[in-house]
């Protein structure tokens, strides 16, 4: 059943043994959203706590950009990247002529 699988690999990540890579849990968990949009693995939020690492805060929060929707005004991820390479691509021309 998914639901086991996706169980399962977010305990192996979250014990640093991941068998998932990011992405294949990913296409994963969005079949499952897809098809179960109630399930325990799609409403659950956040992981278990862990004494492995120690606790630490972020500044700015941590997001993923491979997830984030359409802006309203019809913006979507591929064209912000496409933004972000020509911005990164023209600092990097600016450096060298400085």
């Amino acid at each position: 059943m998914l639901e086991d699988k996706l169980r399962e690999a977010r305990i192996a990540y979250e014990a640093g043994e991941p068998t998932l890579t990011d992405a294949e849990y990913d296409v994963e968990y969005a079949r499952l959203k897809e098809g179960d949009a109630e399930s325990p693995e799609v409403t659950a939020v956040g992981a278990a706590s862990s004494s492995i690492w120690p606790k630490r805060s972020h500044e700015i929060p941590m997001g993923s950009l491979d997830k984030i929707q359409p802006i309203s005004d019809g913006i979507t991820p591929v064209d912000i990247r496409s933004e972000l390479k020509t911005w990164w691509a023209q600092t990097q021309e600016t450096a060298k002529v400085g």
